[in-house]
């Protein structure tokens, strides 16, 4: 997983590129995960990979649902910025396990909630509840 110091470096890279776009992407990724950080302290806690994966995930679905907006509007200029975002994101993201691979690791002796807090970060959570409530109604 990604940590901080390397996004910062990645920022500092696209700022001396003047690359505003990826500079400001970089610098919305590393505030989100310092915040998480901030508030898992405040719980005595540390902040987990998933925790991360679930930022970056977050991230690129409000950035989808921002490109959607703008293109719906036809504000075609931003729609290319963010797609631009996404694009740079992408490799940035946790790879989702498959069905087969949820199905194989699915505990079903756990409770739902239990289970989602397992695959959160690694896994689409409605892709997890669907095949959860699947094999416990057998």
């Amino acid at each position: 997983m990604i940590t901080v110091d390397e996004l910062k470096k990645m920022k500092l890279q696209a700022l001396k590129e003047k690359d505003k776009i990826k500079g400001d992407l970089f610098g919305i990724i590393i505030s989100s995960i310092q915040k998480a950080e901030i508030e898992k302290k405040a719980e005595n806690k540390a902040l987990a990979d998933s925790d991360i994966s679930s930022i970056l995930l977050k991230l690129n679905k409000e950035l989808e649902e921002d490109r959607k907006m703008y293109s719906d509007n036809g504000r075609e200029e931003e729609a290319r910025n963010i797609t631009r975002q996404i694009e740079i994101l992408k490799p940035l993201l946790p790879q989702m396990m498959s069905r087969e691979e949820i199905t194989e690791k699915m505990d079903v002796t756990k409770s739902m909630k239990e289970v989602i807090a397992e695959f959160k970060g690694k896994a689409e959570i409605p892709v997890v509840i669907e095949i959860y409530k699947k094999l416990t109604s057998k």
